[in-house]
């Protein structure tokens, strides 16, 4: 499934700068699936998939849910050697801030780790990103649902945030 993902992603954004060439590509993150982080030849497919596609140059990202990537240790590091230089980020989502959890982000060191506002209390997110900031792994907070949640966010210098209060689900 992924690899359609990833296919699919590459025909959508391949169309739109064949109809707008000035088309600024976005960011797309694909979430990917346990079967996807056990499969050791996933990683070459992206590889040659972004490297002669439109998708290269930091337009791809991964998320991959902590313990998954706990979980396949080995092939998710062999896929991350094959698609970080070619500018892939890396988010790692379902962080709680326990220490399992930062043990995970200093094994992968993700550029995002992404927190379930409904999920974790306020004071625990301030702390999580705390500890993230100092070692340079940048927040997302998901689920922001109104104003005052966006607000509580942005004094705990959380760097991102994604909800329905930011933007409703839309449509490719």
């Amino acid at each position: 499934m992924d690899r359609w993902v990833v296919n699919r992603l590459s025909r959508w954004v391949s169309g739109a700068l064949s109809i707008k060439p000035d088309w600024v590509t976005p960011v797309s993150n694909i979430n990917l699936s346990n079967a996807t982080l056990a499969d050791s030849d996933f990683g070459k497919y992206v590889f040659a998939y972004v490297d002669n596609s439109f998708l290269s140059n930091g337009a791809l990202g991964f998320e991959v849910d902590c313990d998954s990537a706990i979980n396949h240790t080995a092939t998710f590091q062999q896929f991350l050697k094959q698609v970080v230089p070619l500018g892939c980020s890396l988010t790692l989502s379902d962080f709680d801030g326990s220490e399992t959890a930062f043990s995970t982000l200093e094994t992968f060191a993700p550029e995002f780790v992404k927190i379930s506002a409904s999920s974790v209390i306020p004071l625990k997110i301030s702390e999580i990103s705390g500890r993230c900031r100092a070692l340079g792994t940048k927040t997302i907070v998901q689920y922001v649902e109104n104003a005052e949640s966006l607000d509580q966010l942005l004094e705990m210098k959380i760097d991102f945030a994604q909800g329905l209060h930011l933007s409703p689900v839309q449509i490719l």
